[in-house]
């Protein structure tokens, strides 16, 4: 499995890869954080049918691993197959 350290989700197709600086990475979280905490840009966001979730990327790099981990486990214990 790849390192997800460097993941940022917006779920709008746009996440820095792993060669953007640390420094670039943080900036464009605290703006997107900045952004998604103001009520107006969630009650929009939520009316378009996101979920609004404000991570850093490291925590949402544990939650993909761990949800990654859980369905390996599961496709695993009902030997799926892709069809």
């Amino acid at each position: 499995m790849s390192d997800l350290t460097g993941t940022i989700s917006f779920d709008l197709g746009n996440s820095p890869r792993e060669f953007t600086p640390n420094a670039v990475r943080d900036k464009l979280q605290s703006a997107v954080t900045q952004a998604v905490g103001m009520a107006e840009t969630r009650k929009r966001l939520e009316e378009l049918g996101y979920v609004t979730i404000a991570d850093t990327f490291q925590q949402f790099a544990r939650f993909l691993h761990e949800d990654i981990e859980k369905m390996a486990k599961l496709i695993k214990q009902y030997n799926l197959k892709p069809e």
